[in-house]
């Protein structure tokens, strides 16, 4: 999967370079035209001298269209590539590189044909060279822009050789015809083919990084379901490592909507579903927004967990918060038509767990188990026999500030499934 997303974004990169490529041939082919019509004396006669029909104008035109009318359909071929999420070959990629490097080049080389002189070598169409190179950054290859940058400066270097032997010397331009500048111009192109080659490494790197994070982001979130609050994801994040099991202090919700059988049995389908979406949006949000995820969904109910994977000290105080919050939420709602007559119970309870990942290689699911989880469980049935809404076991209660809640001491209680009894309080 990281690998299928590393090669779109390069490929993206790609076809964004092709594109700037397109843009700047245009641009250069109405300069051009400008230049010849408009601003033509401000150049050499020999400009406007017909080479096989054409003038240095015409001529520039006809091969910047070309380079666009070339980079148009490479774009196109990339974007089939793109579609198809298939990666483009590297060896065309190779000779994309030469045919671009090699447009200054042929341009110098056209431009002699027509002054016969050194002049060329000093020409602006020299800048081409470093364009084309700093754009090969974005192939976010290092041997592709490196292999530029060489390109560049070969080609440059053997132009210029042939040029000094083929043009007749000028005593008052001397310091021109020495090969050593040459050789150095095309020298310096080849270490700007290495610079930016290693540019484009860094920039690789980063996006090598950024998709890494991406992909942990989506890998927590598909581990601990749609519903985990941003700051949870980002506190997980900056965990190193997998997440081992282990065992550790957890307080435990579980929440469960009354009398959703007969509800269910009198609507449609859709309208349950619709119902319970409702029901579950704010309730979710609220449990993330008190430092608690949904670990599981129980039909018309949820599991919920604070204190795990990670947790901020105030585990107990967070689950009664959540817990209230969506009591009066309910409240709300209810009374202002959002919803129907609804009743809900909720059970909360702290202790030690085991937390950690079970299933196999294909799936996976982070689950709590121990003592507290069933305890829990057991406390929000109780609401039934005690008429109420929020119990919560003597742990939680001395957790929390008691001045926040009017509470009610309900004693010791037996709980079926567990041996002994176990203090439980009712909160309003």
């Amino acid at each position: 999967m990281f690998e299928m997303e590393f090669d779109s974004s390069i490929m993206r990169s790609e076809r964004t370079r092709s594109i700037i490529v397109f843009v700047i041939s245009c641009s250069i082919i109405f300069w051009f035209l400008v230049m010849k019509f408009f601003f033509s004396r401000y150049f050499p006669s020999a400009a406007l001298v017909k080479y096989r029909g054409f003038d240095l104008f015409e001529w520039l035109s006809i091969i910047f269209a070309g380079l666009a009318i070339y980079e148009l359909g490479y774009g196109i071929i990339l974007m089939i590539f793109l579609g198809r999420k298939k990666m483009f070959p590297f060896l065309p990629r190779f000779v994309n590189a030469a045919v671009e490097i090699s447009l200054p080049t042929t341009i110098i080389y056209l431009s002699y044909n027509i002054y016969h002189s050194i002049e060329p070598l000093f020409t602006p169409v020299l800048l081409l060279y470093f364009i084309f190179i700093s754009l090969g950054s974005l192939r976010l290859v290092f041997t592709l822009s490196f292999f530029t940058g060489i390109v560049a400066g070969a080609e440059y270097i053997a132009l210029s050789m042939y040029i000094l032997l083929h043009t007749r010397y000028d005593a008052a331009y001397a310091s021109l015809y020495y090969p050593g500048m040459h050789i150095s111009k095309g020298v310096l192109l080849m270490l700007v083919g290495l610079v930016t080659g290693l540019v484009s490494l860094q920039i690789k790197n980063k996006m090598k990084n950024s998709i890494r994070t991406a992909e942990e982001k989506n890998r927590i979130l598909n581990m601990f379901g749609q519903h985990v609050s941003p700051e949870v994801v980002n506190k997980l994040l900056d965990q190193k490592g997998e997440l081992g099991s282990e065992t550790r202090y957890v307080c435990m919700m579980f929440l469960d909507i009354r009398n959703f059988t007969s509800f269910a049995e009198t609507r449609a389908p859709e309208e349950v579903v619709g119902y319970l979406n409702n029901l579950f949006d704010f309730m979710i949000d609220i449990i993330n927004r008190n430092n608690g995820i949904i670990n599981k969904f129980l039909g018309d109910g949820f599991m919920a967990v604070f204190g795990a994977p990670i947790s901020d000290g105030e585990d107990c105080r967070n689950a009664v918060q959540a817990a209230r919050g969506i009591l009066e939420r309910l409240r709300h709602d209810v009374s202002a038509g959002i919803i129907p007559e609804t009743g809900v119970g909720i059970g909360i309870h702290a202790g030690m767990a085991v937390t950690g990942h079970v299933g196999s290689h294909l799936r996976k699911e982070y689950t709590i188990i121990g003592d507290v989880v069933n305890l829990a469980s057991r406390i929000e049935q109780l609401n039934k026999k005690y008429n109420s809404s929020l119990l919560v076991s003597e742990e939680v209660w001395r957790s929390i500030e008691k001045s926040s809640y009017t509470t009610e001491d309900l004693g010791t209680v037996d709980i079926r499934g567990h041996s002994g009894t176990i203090h439980i309080y009712r909160l309003e």
